[in-house]
């Protein structure tokens, strides 16, 4: 039997719905029943953990740096990185 997840218990199967609410999780604006499901989908999934742990990190690093110590289109080629990171595109990019 296949059932569909939509809404908050969305967060507890897909992974998508994880990756929607990891800003707001990291800063700390995550509502307490959405934190309790986004927790639940961490223990099952591997692969979500590793990106919040890259999430906060990259996020951790941002903001050290002063706002002008991005050279220009750095900040477009970081999110093309992780976009395709997260799309499980294994293929590197030579030029980023």
């Amino acid at each position: 039997m296949r059932a569909s997840h939509r809404g908050p218990l969305a967060l507890l199967f897909r992974c998508q719905a994880v990756n929607d609410v990891l800003s707001d999780y990291i800063d700390g604006e995550l509502a307490s029943p959405g934190r309790l499901l986004l927790w639940g989908h961490l223990m099952m999934c591997r692969r979500c953990r590793a990106y919040l742990k890259q999430f906060a990190s990259i996020v951790d690093m941002a903001g050290t740096l002063p706002e002008d110590a991005l050279p220009p289109g750095a900040e477009e080629a970081l999110r093309g990185a992780l976009e395709a990171w997260r799309a499980g595109d294994q293929r590197r990019d030579d030029s980023v």
